[in-house]
């Protein structure tokens, strides 16, 4: 692999994990100790500036192939990660009834692999 692409690969992975673990502790936090609801607590832990800061290294990525369609395109995708994110959790805890930590632990396997919108 190219020494630039393996720089980037591995920051894109760690701010990856990174912004993966904030999720799951803010959405434990506000669910355990704020008391608020499982698809509240997972949208705000979704849209956390961990999150953000993981799209922004997905808006470097798309701003190299398209300047012009970049905010556009990472916004649209953000949203559709969201209602992805929130139908894997409803669909879970809901429909499976499974615990919680289920449904985030299955959204940060498939949120981040999933192509975007």
């Amino acid at each position: 692999m190219h020494r630039p692409l393996l720089e980037q690969a591995l920051r894109f992975a760690a701010v990856g994990t990174a912004a993966s673990a904030a999720h799951v502790a803010i959405a434990l936090t506000l669910i355990e100790r704020a008391g608020l609801p499982i698809l509240t607590a997972n949208g705000l832990a979704f849209t956390s500036p961990s999150r953000l800061l993981y799209r922004q290294s997905q808006l470097d990525l798309h701003a190299r192939r398209s300047p012009r369609t970049a905010p556009a395109s990472i916004h649209r995708d953000l949203a559709c990660r969201l209602a992805l994110n929130q139908t894997i959790v409803f669909t879970t805890v809901t429909w499976a009834g499974l615990p919680y930590l289920v449904g985030i632990l299955i959204v940060i396997a498939v949120v981040p692999c999933s192509p975007s919108c």
